[in-house]
């Protein structure tokens, strides 16, 4: 199974691996492993204490990685309410838009107490490319208005029972995040939650989001 959203950088195949600010300003992505895809962007927790002029270094460097053939996602982008510097983050969240619709590539999305400005940029930009909020853990009635929305939710091992209960199985998805968890352990504890999971797809899945070149 497609473990979606790790920031382990040896995990095993098949993940999505979201790399760090340092591996990104090498420009210099990690070597190709069969089954591995990344994702690139700034965090919002990257944020603290910056200008958009001082990201502009590391902004370069996900625009410059953004095409490459093992990149897959763009992100880990989003909104954090719980951090200051909110500008700088509804500035940054708006590049990613702009490229992910460039480059023709997915967003994951860190989404903390901001799903009404989430939804706003949805509705101003109307992308094409999917979004998924990662690591959900909301309510079924915040679940429901970003499924509403067109955004996907992935789950780890904290979320709540009701929504991953309600979410459509072609909607949801499964993480490690930065759990020290392996992404099986993660999956038998959601299908000990919902028994249906074990009807998901993980083949469709990997197939909606790696190029033939990257997928086992």
């Amino acid at each position: 199974m497609l473990d979606f959203h790790t920031h382990n950088l040896n995990a095993p195949a098949p993940a999505i691996i979201s790399l760090p600010a340092d591996i990104l300003l090498k420009q210099q992505l990690p070597d190709f492993r069969a089954g591995i895809g990344y994702a690139v962007g700034i965090h919002p927790w990257d944020t603290k204490d910056q200008t958009l002029e001082m990201l502009s270094p590391l902004w370069e460097a996900v625009v410059c990685t953004a095409s490459h053939p093992t990149v897959v996602m763009i992100g880990e982008t989003g909104l954090d309410a719980l951090r200051d510097n909110m500008n700088v983050q509804f500035a940054l969240f708006e590049q990613h838009i702009i490229l992910s619709e460039q480059v023709q590539k997915p967003m994951v999305i860190h989404n903390v107490r901001s799903t009404h400005h989430l939804l706003a940029f949805r509705r101003r930009h109307r992308p094409k490319q999917r979004w998924v909020v990662h690591g959900f853990r909301g309510k079924p009635l915040q679940a429901q208005q970003l499924l509403d929305a067109g955004i996907d939710l992935s789950f780890s091992v904290h979320c709540h029972p009701a929504t991953l209960q309600a979410c459509p199985l072609n909607r949801l998805h499964i993480e490690t995040d930065d759990s020290a968890l392996s992404i099986s352990d993660v999956y038998a504890s959601l299908l000990a939650q919902r028994p249906s999971l074990s009807d998901k797809d993980f083949s469709a899945e990997i197939a909606t989001f790696f190029p033939k070149n990257l997928a086992i």
